[in-house]
């Protein structure tokens, strides 16, 4: 069991159409929430459960429609209410062109409860590091060879009594404190980073603070003109 997500990764990425331009594609992508794994592939709403791959939903409680499952770029928003402890994982696999030349680093000091690994999809032990929910901490693309990259984060938190959401940012836009970052040969750019929030309102992504305070200036500007 403990190869299966490596074996299912490899048959989708034989069927995954390749990366133009300069943007990444989304191969293969993974959530694993206290143990419960889903994933899917570039572009298919299916998503698959588990280790007998079962097409099913998304949890209700998972929210990915500011996520882009073409090139791997977005924010996915988790909402836990219940009281306890959690575990939960992404797994991403960007390719660039040619999808094997990429390279993958850390940057900063990860927080207490968050956990990270680098490595190739299928050749390193990434994807079962990620189906048993235990990340290294380690770049196993490391190097600065140019590789098939993909990129995990893992936040252990604790519910209490105010809501918690918990956010998996993938931009083009390097955000603050720790982030994993993978960069294509014909200048892709992507940074991966994650958060847990607690209370009701939910923070904008940083970068997406940016661009409504230049929006807002924006208009300030306009009015003054006029």
């Amino acid at each position: 069991m403990k190869k299966c997500l490596v074996a299912l990764i490899f048959l989708l990425l034989t069927f995954t159409p390749c990366a133009w331009g300069n943007s990444f594609t989304l191969a293969t992508w993974g959530l694993n929430l206290n143990g419960d794994v889903y994933f899917g592939v570039y572009g298919d709403p299916t998503v698959y459960f588990g280790p007998s791959a079962i097409p099913t939903s998304l949890p209700a409680n998972i929210n990915v429609s500011l996520f882009d499952f073409n090139t791997g770029l977005g924010t996915i928003t988790m909402e836990f209410t219940s009281p306890g402890t959690y575990n939960v994982l992404g797994f991403f696999d960007l390719d660039g062109v040619p999808w094997d030349t990429d390279l993958g680093g850390e940057v900063g000091t990860p927080p207490p409860g968050l956990s990270w690994e680098i490595g190739e999809p299928y050749n390193s032990t990434i994807a079962d590091d990620f189906w048993n929910s235990a990340l290294l901490n380690l770049n196993l693309a490391g190097g600065g060879e140019h590789r098939d990259i993909s990129l995990a984060l893992g936040l252990d938190f604790e519910v209490l009594s105010e809501t918690a959401h918990l956010h998996f940012y993938l931009s083009p836009n390097a955000p603050g404190g720790f982030y994993l970052s993978q960069t294509g040969s014909q200048g892709e750019q992507a940074y991966f980073s994650a958060d847990v929030q607690y209370g009701e309102a939910v923070i904008p992504e940083p970068a997406t603070l940016v661009l409504l305070g230049s929006g807002l200036l924006g208009l300030g500007a306009r009015f003054r003109r006029k």
